[in-house]
Formats: structure tokens, C-alpha cells, sequence
């Protein structure tokens, strides 16, 4: 991964240019993204490389955060600024992979429950137990 974007914050900074330029989105839309996408890396317990980051983590976060949306698909907005944030460091800085892409889809829209994020689980991904 390019050495400009080893930390969330330097990513973000890279981010914000392609928002505007690449994906023309306005002003407003790119704080927005960009508020969920600091707000997501903000949620680890100590500063973790983007490229580090996985389903568990994605997981997580929606789990721990899933009563601080505004509306029933806030979350799943989210998770699209997410995935579109990795998958453009994948095409253009060469991050291995994008580990969440496809994780949700438009199927999933309704509310996240935890019944639905234990079905994601596996042996080395389990979900908190502590909702």
C-alpha cells in the first residue's frame, strides 16, 4: 500500500481529493462520506492500518454504532462509503484486496439486527456478545 495512506488519517486525506475530482460529488456529500469513513476508523481500540481492516471489523463497528443512525438505512450508507473507500484504495494504491466488498447489499437494507450479524459469523470472526 502507497506510504502516503499507512493510517486512516492520511488515507482520508488522500480520499477527499478523489471524492471531488474522481467521483464529483458536492462539498456537502464528501464531508458527509468523509465524517462516516473518520467515524469508522475512529471506532478501533488502537490506530490499525486500512489495509488491515476486514469483515470482522465492518461487523463490529455496524454492531456497536447500529443505534446512532439517523434512519433504518443510514447504516447501509455507510457501509457503501466504506466499501467504496476500499475499493478505491485497491484499484489506485494497490491494497491487496477489498476485504468487505459484497459483505451488504441492497437486500440487507432493512435494519441490522444481531440475529442477522451472527449469521455472518465464522470460527475466526465471531460477533460481540455483549449487545
Amino acid at each position: 500500500m502507497a506510504s502516503d495512506c499507512s493510517s486512516f488519517h492520511s488515507a482520508l486525506d488522500w480520499y477527499s481529493g478523489q471524492l471531488l475530482r474522481r467521483r464529483r460529488f458536492p462539498p456537502s456529500e464528501v464531508r458527509r462520506q468523509l465524517k462516516w469513513l473518520r467515524d469508522f476508523g475512529d471506532s478501533f481500540p488502537q490506530r490499525v492500518e486500512p489495509a488491515h481492516v476486514g469483515q470482522r471489523e465492518v461487523i463490529l463497528y455496524f454492531a456497536e454504532h447500529c443505534d446512532e443512525f439517523s434512519d433504518s438505512v443510514e447504516w447501509y450508507h455507510r457501509y457503501k462509503a466504506i466499501e467504496t473507500f476500499y475499493e478505491d484504495m485497491a484499484s489506485e494504491l494497490g491494497l491487496p484486496s477489498n476485504q468487505i466488498k459484497g459483505l451488504y447489499d441492497e437486500n440487507d437494507i432493512d435494519p441490522v439486527s444481531y440475529t442477522h450479524l451472527r449469521a455472518h459469523e465464522t470460527d475466526s470472526y465471531l460477533v460481540c456478545r455483549l449487545l
